[in-house]
């Protein structure tokens, strides 16, 4: 069979035997946990329901647009793909046909003059123990749908925001225990749904959805970004402020620094160093941490990023007073001395060439 097949203005026989084509194909079909399909068959688009009572349109998990507007346009121009699942509806409690997923695609094909689609129809079926309402069983299907091999693969902050909605009943928690296993659920949640995520990226997501629950009234979410916008408004303010009080505490231009781990600061103290070298001033900064879900761990990211500078100063001092009691008379002397590299170069010969003493020649 061809990946595409002519499906605009075909007669009621020509519908059969395309639904013959289709009706045995695997890959015609959604394979979604709780779900299953019972019947293929052909609808005037004018009778697919994509919209909620209110009338927005009823796309529950996609955070932002559905894909390539120019690719999409050339794949139903082409007619009807057989590689991918056939538009999917089920009779829901707004509509007897209401649209699961291909929103964009059903408006391009109306667009592009087609009035008729193969649909396969889904009902649900023994619901798994994360699909407590209709909702939830059908956002799993719209994320299965939109796994990473479909027009547009869902998004990392798609599935991060459907983990939180899916589990924030069981907030509030506050027992580290609890949320432990609460991730434990999350994970097994990812698995069933296999949305093309690896093992890290499920684990990976569960825990970004921990920490925000974590957090939730209790630390405000602060990324480098958002940290850098705040702190430029707060720049502003503190230069209008001096300007019109000459009071010193608004004489201020701090940098920032997050105080999530000593990488960081290690990362920092190189520019510390440079800017005191220059401006012969301390280097000033506030700091924020992208990572805290307490107080307490703001105050110990705080406490940590001070003392490892402390340290790191002290640990200076000490080498450039030792350096100079070794090298006297201030000219540049390296205090390292590279003896080489491992051996890793394969010549041609499958050779690996060496020195005398075993390293690379």
């Amino acid at each position: 069979m061809e990946n595409f097949i002519k499906i605009k203005g075909l007669t009621r026989k020509q519908e059969i035997a395309v639904i013959n084509q289709l009706k045995d194909r695997e890959s015609s079909y959604h394979n979604v946990p709780g779900w299953t399909n019972i019947d293929m068959f052909w609808i005037d688009i004018s009778d697919i329901n994509t919209q909620q009572p209110d009338g927005t349109t009823n796309n529950s998990i996609r955070l932002g647009g559905t894909g390539d507007q120019d690719s999409l346009e050339a794949d139903v121009a082409k007619g009807l793909s057989t590689t991918v699942p056939l538009l999917s509806l089920w009779d829901s409690s707004v509509s007897e046909n209401d649209l699961l997923d291909w929103f964009n695609r059903v408006e391009e094909f109306s667009r592009q003059g087609y009035t008729r689609l193969p649909a396969v129809r889904y009902v649900r079926d023994k619901p798994t123990e994360f699909q407590k309402t209709e909702q939830d069983a059908v956002d799993d299907f719209r994320a299965v749908a939109n796994r990473r091999n479909g027009q547009k693969p869902i998004t990392d902050n798609e599935v991060i925001e459907l983990l939180g909605n899916r589990f924030e009943s069981h907030l509030p928690i506050d027992d580290e225990d609890k949320f432990e296993d609460l991730k434990d659920k999350m994970v097994k949640y990812l698995e069933k749904l296999d949305l093309g995520l690896s093992s890290n990226e499920i684990k990976g997501k569960a825990n970004t959805v921990i920490r925000d629950f974590k957090r939730r009234g209790n630390v405000e979410y602060f990324s480098r970004e958002d940290a850098e916008s705040w702190t430029q408004k707060m720049n502003d303010y503190w230069n209008t402020q001096y300007e019109q009080t000459l009071d010193d505490k608004f004489n201020i231009n701090p940098n920032v620094v997050n105080a999530k781990d000593s990488t960081r600061v290690l990362r920092m103290f190189k520019q510390l160093m440079k800017d005191f070298v220059e401006t012969k001033e301390p280097y000033e900064f506030i700091t924020f941490n992208s990572g805290a879900t307490s107080h307490d761990e703001i105050d110990d990211g705080v406490k940590e990023t001070l003392e490892e500078l402390d340290e790191l100063q002290k640990l200076v001092i000490d080498y450039v007073n030792t350096y100079h009691y070794v090298y006297d008379g201030g000219t540049h002397t390296p205090t390292w001395d590279y003896k080489g590299s491992i051996p890793q170069k394969i010549n041609k010969d499958g050779s690996i060439p060496k020195n005398d003493i075993g390293l690379a020649s």
